[in-house]
């Protein structure tokens, strides 16, 4: 039987899931707890095929081996991710429309 691949979430990342639910549930609170399901499907995926993700670049050397997957179900929002020997390290999860370079530059958890 193969062994389930394992995904952390930085504080960051915490933080941010809380965040865009809360924002989705402004409007629709049903949707939010559907963006919440649709996360943790998504990071479980991804931990199994890590390679998968588009790779991104910053220009930042502490952000090498960055990639991202939009979240299934909602396109908009981003999953960013380090591979790992055991699966993925879930760096920040957040709404494409962000000031991306600008907020990993100012995250403390990398």
């Amino acid at each position: 039987m193969a062994r389930r691949r394992r995904a952390t979430k930085r504080p960051s990342a915490q933080r941010d899931i809380i965040e865009c639910a809360l924002f989705i549930a402004e409007d629709k609170p049903s949707a939010a707890e559907r963006f919440l399901d649709a996360v943790e499907t998504t990071v479980q995926l991804v931990a199994e095929h890590p390679r998968t993700g588009r790779v991104q670049d910053f220009g930042n050397p502490r952000l090498e081996g960055l990639r991202c997957r939009p979240v299934k179900g909602f396109k908009n929002f981003l999953v960013f991710y380090f591979p790992t020997a055991e699966g993925i390290d879930v760096f920040h999860v957040c709404h494409g429309a962000r000031d991306l370079p600008t907020l990993f530059e100012e995250d403390e958890d990398g």
